[in-house]
């Protein structure tokens, strides 16, 4: 049974399905499932024409094919899990992670340790301190030491009171006054000179200190961040520049996927290829054929002539040189035609072809490829040939 890929993706929204079936367990296939709706519309718009060939009869219900097909995608996935994965790498990769004119981004980081420990030892040692005999004198001269006290003239009163033993009032009793007329007071010291001498006898002072040994551990770390970067080599920045154009212009990961799935799975629908889209006839493929035939005689023929002309040349030296010269410029002259020719043809053909799809493609560029190869070959043996007959000439002719 063969259902068109159109039938399966209205089958696939109408029941609310992604149209490449559940394939939630491949890490690479996440955007997809992020963004099923756009990705299944741009498959059937892509491959509608294109057929599902399954093993089950023609009774056989869109859900059982539904099945089918999304089984065979997923064990297309399976099968190319590691390839598809590290493409996908490709797909993430954020616009910090490479630079678009520099070509040369290094980041070095450096660590170092310092560990150690010191040691310091001191051995017993004895100081003195050795002071000699020494006597001091201190000297006072004679002296006369006076003293006046002066008082003031001085009174002072004194008056009693007593109380009777039936009476809680006190009356004077008993007053005394006391007069002191100013005086003054004093005395004179007189001291004789004098000498105070202080005298030290002769000591050492020792000081003595044990063996020492004193020790300590050090450590720390240190980092070091370089970063180089630049262009280096013979790429200019338009280069880089120019590569990353080519890069993104063809790379297209979830394009790769669905054109091996239709390589894969999918056949052209036979209504499709004899509508009339411009798709090439088998007459008109024959037609290309024998037009590459054509090539191919011609070419067999330049050969043989050239042969022809090496054959009748005569064994002096400038005929030799001019003989290969010749055969060297008939083999580049109908090498030239001959390609001009067939470029033109593949052109033609390829120009016919553009609207067409795969299929199409295929059985012509497998005729073309066909007949080139068998270019190739005798155009291969001819050279050859030639190349032993010209040899032959100029070891004979020497």
């Amino acid at each position: 049974m063969r259902a068109k890929i159109r039938d399966i993706y209205t089958y696939a929204k109408s029941n609310n399905l992604k149209l490449l079936g559940d394939v939630s367990s491949f890490t690479f296939m996440d955007e997809y499932n992020s963004n099923s709706v756009a990705l299944d519309y741009l498959f059937n718009k892509k491959f509608s024409s294109f057929l599902f060939l399954t093993d089950f009869p023609k009774s056989a219900t869109l859900a059982t094919v539904y099945t089918d097909f999304t089984t065979a995608v997923n064990a297309h996935l399976v099968l190319n899990n590691k390839r598809y994965s590290e493409l996908y790498r490709v797909q993430l990769l954020a616009e910090s992670a490479y630079d678009i004119v520099n070509n040369y981004d290094l980041h070095e980081n450096v660590s170092r340790e310092t560990l150690g420990s010191n040691s310091l030892s001191r051995g017993a040692r004895s100081d003195s301190d050795a002071y000699g005999a020494k006597s001091t004198s201190d000297n006072y001269g004679a002296r006369t030491d006076s003293t006046t006290v002066e008082n003031g003239a001085q009174s002072s009163t004194t008056e009693k009171e007593v109380a009777g033993f039936n009476s809680p009032d006190y009356v004077d009793a008993d007053k005394e006054s006391v007069s002191i007329a100013a005086n003054t007071s004093g005395g004179t010291t007189t001291k004789g000179a004098q000498a105070d001498t202080h005298t030290e006898q002769a000591r050492t002072d020792t000081h003595t200190i044990g063996a020492q040994t004193e020790s300590g551990t050090n450590s720390g770390n240190e980092t070091v961040t370089t970063r180089r970067y630049g262009n280096i080599g013979v790429q200019t920045p338009a280069d880089v520049i120019g590569g990353h154009i080519k890069l993104w212009d063809a790379f297209n990961f979830y394009g790769i996927i669905f054109k091996e799935l239709s390589q894969e799975f999918l056949l052209l629908d036979d209504e499709f290829i004899s509508s009339d889209t411009g798709a090439f006839s088998e007459s008109e493929i024959n037609e290309i054929i024998t037009k590459l035939n054509s090539i191919q005689a011609q070419i067999t023929t330049s050969t043989q002539q050239i042969r022809k002309d090496i054959s009748e040349v005569s064994l002096d030296d400038s005929n030799i040189i001019t003989a290969v010269n010749n055969a060297r410029d008939n083999i580049k002259a109908n090498d030239d035609a001959n390609l001009s020719t067939l470029s033109t043809a593949i052109n033609s053909a390829r120009d016919n072809i553009k609207a067409n799809d795969d299929a199409n493609l295929s059985t012509l560029t497998t005729a073309v490829n066909n007949a080139r190869d068998n270019i190739k070959s005798n155009d291969n043996a001819n050279t050859a040939s030639i190349r032993g007959d010209i040899t032959e000439v100029l070891t004979d002719g020497y």
